[in-house]
This record gives C-alpha cells, structure tokens and sequence, in this order.
C-alpha cells in the first residue's frame, strides 16, 4: 500500500511539471509572432498579405513574411524605374517637338523673305525707272549717276543687311532652344528651373519681337524725290540718314534679344552642377554674332 501511495505522488509531480513546460512553450511561441509582427508592421505589410505570406508551402511565418517584404520592396522600385523611363521618354519627345519645330519655322522663314525680296527687287527696279526718268531734268550728268548709284546701294545695303539680321536671329533662336533642352534636363533630375523658364519665355517674345521688325524693315524701299539741281544732294542725303537711323533701331532689337538670350543661360547656369547633368548639348557663346 505504501509503495502504490509513493508511486501515485511521482506521477502527480511529473504530470504538474509536464503542464507547467507545455504552457511555456506556448508563451514563447506568442512572444514570437509577437515580434514577428512588429516586425511586418514596421515594414508596411498589411495583414492579409502576412495572411497570405503564411499560407505557403509549408515555411515557417518568418521566412514567408520576409518574402512578402523583399516583392513589396521590388514592385515599388519596378513601380519607381518605370516613372523615371517615362519622365526621360516625355523629355527626349519634348526635345525632338521643338527641334523640329524650330526647324520648320526657321524653313517658313526663309521662304518668307524669299518671297518678300522678290516683290521688294521688283519695287526697287520700278523706283529705279522712276528716278532715272526724274533725273533727266538734271543738265550735270555726273551728279545723275552718282545720284543713281546712291540709290541702288542704299537700297543694296538694306537687303544685305536684313538679310544677316535674319541670319542672326536663327542663330539666336538655336542657342535659346538649347537653353530650353538643358533646362529640361535639369527638370528631368528634380531641379527647379522656374527662373530659366522665365527668362526663356522673355527671351522668346524679344526674338518675336525682333524678327518682326527685321521683317518689316526687308520690305522698306528706300528713296528720294528729284526737284532740282541744287537739292538733290541734300534729298539724296535724307535717304541715307533714313536708312542708317532705321539699321541702327534694328541692330538694337537685336542686341536686345541676345542680351535675353544671354540672361537666360545666365539663369541656367546658376543650378548648382548643372555642367554634371545629362544635357543633349551645350550652348554656345553669344558673342560676335553681330558687332
């Protein structure tokens, strides 16, 4: 009877003991998923993708959270990749629009003044006519033909001169369409570029502004009255002042636009290490363009 008592107080001990191990093992466990938790938390996993993570195949919760983690952390960077390419895709096209266009309104230009100079060679010739016949009243030969030649090369000077004008304007208004290019760039790599855009968009209504005085310039005919003998040098004198007074207002339009020009690569070149971004091309010095 003794021994069946003892045996009975071993076997209630080792049962108390064996109940105390298995309760803390199942503390342990809840401190696991507890910090695993966290941990996912921390992370930014919603719950039903953990839910998802620990239904897999078979792994432990720790390894199917840290999964879930790491393609999270990839489709975000996927995600991230994918707007840079289209930013540099919507730049690039941006680029070509306006080389193109720039190229095209450059053509409509030139076939512009084409046009004009045709018309304006036919005016000339037929004030040439008209001066000639005026000039018969006049008995001094000599002063005919210097009178004649004076004409024809005031009227000369006037279409070479506009004609490097508009020469000068293109040019220009390839260096500004750089500009434009490096500043989108720069935008392309997060900088602000608001004070080169404002300087580009003064820049563009100053060579607007100056093609269209170059224009109407080009189609100016110069000229003089033939009264008498003892005028005609002074007539003929108001005609070149007119014409070097109108050259010198047109060469300051110029000045002007490259000077605008010139504040916005100035602009641009105030973005710190804007000489390291990924720039199609640099522009190029504005000076002696037009002495």
């Amino acid at each position: 009877m003794k021994n069946i008592l003892k045996y009975f107080i071993i076997f209630s001990s080792l049962s108390v003991l064996l109940v105390f191990s298995v309760e803390a093992q199942e503390l342990n466990g809840d401190s696991e998923t507890d910090n695993i938790q966290e941990q996912e938390g921390a992370q930014g996993i919603a719950p039903r993708d953990i839910d998802r993570a620990r239904a897999g195949n078979g792994e432990t919760p720790l390894i199917n959270a840290r999964e879930a983690i790491k393609q999270n952390a990839q489709e975000r960077q996927e995600i991230i990749q994918q707007g840079v390419r289209d930013i540099k895709e919507l730049v690039r096209e941006r680029i070509e629009n306006r080389k193109e266009l720039l190229k095209q309104k450059i053509e409509n230009a030139k076939e512009l003044i084409k046009q004009t100079r045709e018309e304006v060679r036919n005016r000339v010739e037929e004030r040439r006519q008209e001066i000639k016949t005026q000039l018969k009243n006049i008995r001094n030969e000599h002063k005919q033909g210097i009178a004649e030649r004076i004409f024809d090369n005031i009227n000369d000077l006037n279409m070479r001169m506009t004609d490097r004008f508009f020469s000068i304007i293109n040019k220009i208004e390839a260096v500004l369409s750089r500009i434009e290019s490096r500043a989108d760039k720069a935008e392309e790599n997060g900088v602000n570029v608001s004070a080169v855009r404002t300087a580009i968009l003064e820049a563009e209504s100053m060579i607007s502004v100056g093609r269209t005085v170059v224009e109407e310039q080009s189609q100016i005919v110069y000229s003089f009255e033939v009264n008498d003998e003892e005028t005609l040098r002074l007539d003929v004198g108001v005609a070149r002042q007119t014409l070097h007074a109108d050259l010198t207002e047109v060469r300051n339009s110029i000045v002007a636009m490259r000077e605008a020009v010139k504040e916005a690569a100035m602009a641009l070149s105030q973005i710190p290490r804007v000489d390291q971004l990924e720039v199609p091309a640099d522009t190029t010095e504005l000076d002696g363009q037009e002495q």
